[in-house]
């Protein structure tokens, strides 16, 4: 889930530079297991997109897909906007905001 979060972040357009002054922190992760995915599985497929807006909060929500297309797991992560330097938590930044609402699904 954190590989294809970094993904979507180099997906969102946005400068990671910026990462360093804002953080996106997991909060809560939730994951329902739906069918094992076997050792011989040479990969799955994660489809991810964001499922909700807080103020200085959103989720990400996942379906994990095994080699055949069937989903495999759901799961969600609770991520939290935050100051760096202060370590305190902010509203999401407005151009995080509509760069993360092209993948959402309200």
């Amino acid at each position: 889930m954190q590989d294809a979060r970094i993904s979507l972040v180099h997906e969102f357009g946005l400068d990671t530079s910026s990462l360093q002054n804002v953080g996106h922190f997991v909060a809560r992760n939730e994951i329902d297991y739906l069918k094992p995915v076997f050792m011989n599985d040479r990969y799955v497929t994660v489809e991810l997109w964001v499922s909700h807006f807080g103020g200085a909060s959103y989720h990400v929500s996942y379906d994990i897909l095994n080699q055949q297309g069937e989903i495999c797991a759901k799961a969600k992560s609770v991520m939290v906007t935050v100051d760096v330097a202060t370590g305190t938590t902010i509203r999401i930044p407005d151009d995080v905001r509509d760069a993360m609402s092209r993948f959402a699904e309200l």
